[in-house]
């Protein structure tokens, strides 16, 4: 192991231990997963929320945050669970999914530009399906009242176009 490499395995191992103390000193119940060679997950629930902090050797913290919208189902949905979750024989190895998302952040600009535009044509072609979280739902109220107070405070498409054609020289 050369020294550069043991840095950031000793500062990721010291940034994962001060973070288990800061749950343990808030009474947050957590566990620990082993998914992918170079990292330790540490998985959180909290009422409405499932986080997942990954603390990789290289000294790089990924997190991801799942909210619930609050909806409950009944139990003919677990089999969705097993449908969807399901790693087939052809799948390989089931640790390779996780490696998506590390694969993702590895892809050259152009690549990373055209899978933004692919997700968003699959997530557009299915628009009921797409969750809006209150929040969301909030501020385009706020928006709108603000709007219908002082009209002035917003610009029609047209003059939307506009700037962006004069912005961007079109």
């Amino acid at each position: 192991m050369n020294q550069t490499h043991g840095t950031a395995v000793a500062t990721s191992t010291m940034e994962l231990l001060a973070f288990l103390c800061r749950l343990d000193e808030a009474k947050i119940h957590y566990r620990l997963g082993h998914h992918q060679p170079d990292s330790i997950t540490v998985e959180v629930a909290i009422p409405g929320e499932r986080w997942e902090i990954a603390f990789y050797q290289s000294g790089r913290v990924d997190v991801e945050k799942f909210c619930s919208d609050g909806r409950t189902a009944d139990h003919t949905v677990l089999e969705g669970l097993f449908r969807e979750g399901a790693v087939s024989p052809s799948d390989g190895d089931p640790t390779a999914k996780l490696g998506v998302q590390e694969a993702v952040f590895d892809l050259p600009p152009d690549e990373k530009l055209q899978l933004v535009q692919d997700l968003w044509e699959d997530l557009a072609a299915h628009p009921d399906d797409v969750p809006v979280p209150p929040w969301q739902i909030a501020e385009a109220k706020r928006r709108k009242a603000e709007f219908e107070q002082d009209p002035s405070s917003g610009v029609t498409w047209e003059e939307m176009k506009r700037r962006i054609r004069e912005r961007h020289g079109f």
